[in-house]
């Protein structure tokens, strides 16, 4: 599996919220825009430290970060695992093949 390969069904999951979607914008994976709200959201294959801080650094565009991690295949590779010694800021971890369980997306409203 590639980042890219998490791409696709995201870019339609915001699509069917009203969303515009693009890639690739300002180092920014996905870049989600309906009216004033803006989504950033990186894609990575496994949770580590730089995609935190690189998360964190992204809240300088949008209170709106996501996180797009593949679906964990076991029980310790889910967003527990993702590194416990950095902050705690405003992100939100998506797991790619339960999308279709996502709630529908609503500015400022935590979906964890």
């Amino acid at each position: 599996m590639l980042e890219t390969d998490l791409y696709g069904p995201l870019k339609t999951w915001f699509e069917d919220q009203g969303f515009l979607v693009r890639g690739e914008v300002l180092h920014c994976d996905l870049v989600a825009q309906k009216g004033d709200d803006l989504v950033v959201v990186e894609l990575k294959l496994k949770p580590s430290l730089k995609l935190l801080y690189q998360a964190t650094d992204r809240l300088q565009l949008t209170d709106e970060v996501y996180i797009a991690l593949p679906a964990p295949t076991k029980k310790k590779e889910g967003p527990q695992s993702l590194p416990k010694t950095a902050p705690k800021p405003r992100h939100r971890v998506i797991a790619c093949s339960d999308l279709k369980h996502w709630p529908t997306h609503h500015s400022g409203a935590a979906t964890d």
